[in-house]
């Protein structure tokens, strides 16, 4: 199956593929919440859907980041001379922006974005292919996207930008579990696209959003990289299933019982 590495990243987020596909957002809130709430999420399914959208730099400064350590291009990016997104212009020149399929960014932030590709760049990987996107069908026939921020020789690295400690004991902790499904489902697209049974290595280059804007690799260990397989799968299964059938429930209409948490159980019994 082919790998595409001219597919622009408005046109992966709308879902290129044959037939609505499966991503490791959509993946996670299938598994996590509903298959109705991955429905309503999901760009070709829910006729009503719209991108987040917070209007903050926060989600676009590791947009950029990434456009120049991996791809060296400035260009995409529109600083924009204004002190915030309040007023009128700052708005319009930032959804043209958007439009033209820009990182629009406010003129304060270039020096912030010099600083994280320096600290960036070192720990990167050559050579590498950098946002390319993977589409496959599983036996299943479920459909299946991922986009790599870096693809290597048996490596696959993305690329996080946080407010945490890039440590085992910030980031590793309280974030890293989070992305599971993307490391299952991205390393399965790696072996259907290239046709291996040889999972690839996968790497988490984690960046602090703050000066000096360290950073530091991540990687699951042996156990949680199966933990990771068998959750893409469920959701591949789950996600081939509703697909077949167009239905996509919600929770269950039984009665949910809530256990008392071990902390409050021992709060009671010292009180």
């Amino acid at each position: 199956m082919p790998i595409h590495t001219d597919i622009p990243a408005a046109e992966y987020h709308a879902d290129p593929a044959p037939e609505p596909s499966l991503s490791s957002s959509v993946a996670r809130i299938l598994v996590e919440r509903s298959p109705a709430h991955a429905w309503w999420a999901h760009p070709r399914l829910n006729p009503d859907f719209e991108p987040d959208d917070d209007g903050s730099a926060r989600p676009n400064l590791g947009a950029a980041a990434h456009a120049v350590a991996l791809e060296c291009d400035w260009d995409r990016i529109v600083f924009i001379a204004a002190e915030d997104w309040r007023t009128k212009a700052a708005k319009e020149a930032r959804s043209r922006a958007l439009f033209d399929g820009r990182i629009p960014l406010l003129e304060k932030n270039r020096r912030q974005v010099t600083g994280m590709v320096a600290g960036l760049a070192p720990l990167l990987p050559e050579p590498r292919t950098p946002e390319a996107t993977l589409m496959w069908r599983e036996a299943n026939g479920a459909w299946c996207r991922a986009r790599p921020d870096a693809l290597c020789q048996g490596l696959i690295v993305d690329i996080k930008t946080t407010t945490l400690a890039a440590t085992p004991g910030g980031w590793g902790r309280r974030q890293m579990w989070e992305y599971a499904m993307q490391c299952g489902l991205y390393r399965r697209g790696y072996a259907q696209t290239h046709e291996t049974d040889v999972m690839p290595d996968w790497r988490f280059v984690v960046q602090e959003q703050n000066p000096p804007y360290a950073a530091a690799t991540f990687c699951f260990d042996a156990e949680a990289l199966v933990y990771c397989w068998k959750l893409a799968e469920r959701a591949i299964e789950m996600w081939g299933e509703c697909m077949a059938s167009g239905e996509w429930p919600g929770y269950s209409a039984g009665v949910h019982v809530a256990e008392m948490p071990a902390w409050m159980r021992a709060k009671g019994d010292t009180e």
